[in-house]
């Protein structure tokens, strides 16, 4: 049976089984992007290979953040000559919106395209919200969780390029790769303990990206804690103090409907990414290049500050090359043109409103670490943020046009 977004969304018996599809139906410089990087495909994790975690650094928002501050140059008005305006906005020094297609970006497809949330989708919602780890003095079991640093030696010494420290698994989680074999190998072992780990391949774990191939190589891994994993109950009770004041929250079906709008916002980031993958820049102006490059320069300065680091110690802890952030760039750049494209075709720059601005100031607000609304309105313009509010327009089209399938069961 097929329902619209509407329809689902007004679902409320969390009893249900959920199986349906929803129908959500100047200068230039000449660059081929065929590839999708970090902005491009926000499920990437420059961090992690092969499931290991190289950083504990988290950035809230990020994504959001960098998608509030693709600049602009004209603040909406709602008397305008629409290409004429719309040319003006995006400022790429284009003669026409025909020039624009036939010249600069060659836009893939981007209606209804298809996603599936799976049973493992939602049960990991959840369990993010539900999984309690609570330090124990015990040898690691199924479902334990253990902290432990990783140190790699090469003929006997320590190696820093393949030593890892604050890293964590969950035993008995993984099926197969470097994990398991860790998992593996501090199952049955307690806090304080260190273990030589057999079978890693050096490689996988070097922060530089070294071949370690023919090399004497021994990784010794020291458990630092151990910890049990408790499983709360979903209950209105156990919803209201938890997530009342944060997110209103009141009861147990609230809380499925707000892991379920978590699902669909991962929805609507995987469908972008498709899009992206299949659309070509041909052709792009320097000048929205150049202002690219100090957003996305802007907000890792940001994050820097709010870490207490510099941005090259950012920047290094979270494993970014000068090659890697040549790849932001682009992929930044890649994706507001693909906006534009879609704004253009959709005739979704006169869709704004008010309330859509103030949305975005808000939700900015949110995820931003302010002093008060007016330090937050001394760091963005009115032209940015109408520019993130169009980002979401574009986004949420291309999910509105999607089928989107429901394939999980809510179980109490």
């Amino acid at each position: 049976m097929e329902e619209t977004n509407k329809d689902l969304e007004t679902q409320t018996d969390a009893n249900e089984s959920v199986e349906k599809i929803e129908t959500v139906e100047e200068t230039t410089k000449e660059e081929t992007i065929e590839t999708n990087g970090k902005n491009g495909n926000p499920s990437d994790n420059k961090n992690e290979k092969n499931g290991f975690n190289f950083g504990k650094i988290i950035v809230p928002g990020l994504i959001i953040i960098i998608l509030a501050v693709f600049a602009g140059v004209v603040y909406y008005q709602k008397k305008v000559e629409p290409e004429k305006e719309l040319l003006k906005e995006m400022n790429y020094g284009v003669s026409s919106m025909k020039d624009y297609f036939s010249n600069y970006i060659s836009l893939g497809n981007y209606k209804g395209l298809t996603y599936e949330i799976t049973q493992d989708m939602w049960d990991e919602s959840v369990s993010d919200e539900t999984n309690e780890y609570n330090t124990a003095k015990k040898v690691a079991e199924d479902t334990d969780q253990v902290e432990y640093n990783l140190t790699g030696y090469v003929d006997d010494k320590k190696d820093s390029n393949i030593t890892h420290k604050d890293q964590e698994v969950i035993i008995g989680e993984n099926s197969k790769g470097a994990l398991k074999i860790i998992s593996d190998a501090i199952k049955g072992h307690k806090s304080g303990e260190e273990i030589t780990i057999e079978g890693l391949n050096a490689s996988d774990f070097a922060t530089d990206g070294s071949d370690y191939s023919g090399k004497n190589v021994k990784f010794v891994a020291k458990i630092k804690s151990v910890s049990k994993l408790y499983v709360e109950k979903v209950t209105d009770k156990w919803v209201k103090e938890n997530y009342y004041d944060d997110y209103g929250l009141e009861n147990a079906d609230d809380f499925y409907k707000w892991c379920k709008q978590s699902l669909i916002e991962d929805a609507k980031a995987e469908l972008w990414s498709k899009v992206l993958e299949s659309s070509v820049v041909n052709k792009y102006s320097e000048t929205a290049y150049q202002r690219v490059i100090e957003e996305v320069d802007g907000d890792y300065n940001y994050n820097a500050e709010f870490f207490g680091m510099t941005t090259d110690e950012y920047l290094e802890i979270n494993g970014m090359t000068e090659d890697d952030m040549e790849d932001e760039y682009m992929n930044a750049l890649k994706s507001e043109m693909v906006m534009w494209a879609i704004v253009e075709k959709e005739g979704l720059a006169n869709k704004i409103t008010d309330e859509d601005i103030q949305n975005k100031w808000d939700e900015l607000y949110q995820e931003g670490d302010f002093e008060s609304e007016e330090d937050m309105k001394s760091q963005y313009t009115d032209e940015e943020i109408r520019q993130g509010a169009l980002m979401d327009k574009a986004v949420d089209w291309v999910y509105d046009h999607a089928k989107v399938k429901f394939s999980y069961k809510i179980s109490k």
